[in-house]
């Protein structure tokens, strides 16, 4: 907005004090281009305030329903109708469909514990995921290898191996160990959902 329109709107809105209208006033006798914009700018302003008033006069004749007008989100027509309802039917159909095949977590996540001990008669697992109680592992063949396949919900399991029912051995796989706080070593397992 330049000087001329700035004069002119607060000429308009009643801003200029009544030494400063007659200076505005001098002006717009000096320049008829100036008096022409003030002119416009002036009748632009009636338009605006015929409008605004012939809009309050509609509001105040305007009659509302009692009751909330009912609205669709689909456009008019039985197609678009359909549409939506395929479309929705298919969203849900996937959702079902992702969570049939991801494990709930109640279900947890299963994970194969392997521990080679050749020379042990006996092997068991405890660990947070179990209260730390003693859970005997099997050894499939002659290989050495123990083995046990838990099934554990998402997160952080501290557990050790318990060997002959009294040495304690961590994970040699797993490298996150702890103090137990018995003057033992615990391996650290995190386990994450599967998608």
């Amino acid at each position: 907005m330049n000087l001329n329109e700035l004069l002119i709107s607060q000429y308009i809105d009643d801003e200029l004090s009544l030494k400063d209208k007659a200076r505005f006033l001098e002006e717009l006798a000096r320049e008829p281009e100036y008096s022409q914009e003030a002119i416009a700018l002036v009748r632009q302003e009636v338009l605006m305030d015929e409008a605004e008033e012939n809009l309050l006069d509609q509001a105040d004749d305007m009659t509302f329903p009692a009751s909330p007008v009912e609205r669709s989100y689909f456009p008019k027509g039985k197609i678009f109708k359909i549409v939506g309802t395929v479309a929705v039917a298919a969203c849900a159909l996937v959702a079902f469909l992702v969570l049939l095949q991801s494990p709930s977590p109640s279900e947890g996540v299963p994970h194969r514990f392997v521990l080679y001990m050749p020379d042990a008669g006996r092997v068991a697992i405890s660990g947070s995921f179990n209260g730390w109680n003693s859970l005997p592992m099997e050894q499939p063949g002659q290989s050495g290898y123990w083995e046990a396949v838990l099934v554990l919900p998402p997160g952080e399991h501290r557990f050790s191996y318990l060997v002959e029912e009294s040495k304690r051995v961590t994970d040699p796989t797993i490298l996150a160990r702890e103090y137990d706080g018995f003057g033992g070593m615990n391996s650290i397992l995190k386990v994450e959902t599967q998608i």
